[in-house]
């Protein structure tokens, strides 16, 4: 297991099982494990919606996200992203994923509805980028590890904004509601 999230009402937990490529459901109530659900290559990352009706996979070696089902626990069709994507976060409204691609250097955005990628975000081709987060606001932050910088991206305008140094190798980023 390499990532969790829970469902909103806390319900659920669902586990990314990097090396058996799957999603395990687990009842918070029970402490039982589902089935596990089969999902793309090296599954690193998860999000789930804020209506906790889906959760969004990172398939770190498929270039893709699967979307699962969570009133059924069925995968989705995967969605292709950049190059080997790393993180996912989901904006509050739950209309749009947002997945971090490490060797692309880019943000894709992903609507939720449709299960359809836009243009990518350039964020830093040259570093890491690894892990993203989403403010209140809306605009996201891009955490790149090997050049230790926090890109912002404006997510209503979909372009990144100027990059802050923070230090050498940072590994997490959060944002203060």
């Amino acid at each position: 297991p390499v990532a969790i999230a829970i469902t909103p009402g806390g319900q659920t937990a669902y586990v990314v099982n990097y090396g058996s490529d799957t999603v395990t459901p687990i009842a918070t109530g029970s402490s039982r494990a589902g089935r596990p659900i089969p999902v793309g290559q090296a599954p690193d990352a998860i999000a789930v919606t804020p209506d906790g009706k889906a959760a969004y996979v990172v398939d770190g070696d498929s270039d893709a996200v699967t979307p699962i089902a969570t009133a059924t626990g069925d995968p989705g069709r995967r969605i292709a992203v950049g190059y080997a994507p790393a993180g996912v976060t989901i904006s509050r409204s739950g209309r749009t994923a947002y997945v971090v691609n490490t060797i692309s250097g880019t943000v894709t955005p992903i609507a939720v509805a449709t299960g359809r990628a836009a243009r990518p975000i350039p964020v830093g081709r040259y570093g890491y980028p690894l892990v993203i987060a989403l403010g209140p606001a809306g605009r996201a932050e891009v955490l790149d590890t090997y050049a230790g910088q926090v890109t912002p991206v404006d997510t209503a305008t979909g372009h990144s904004l100027r990059r802050i140094t923070v230090g050498g190798y940072p590994v997490a980023v959060a944002i203060a509601p």
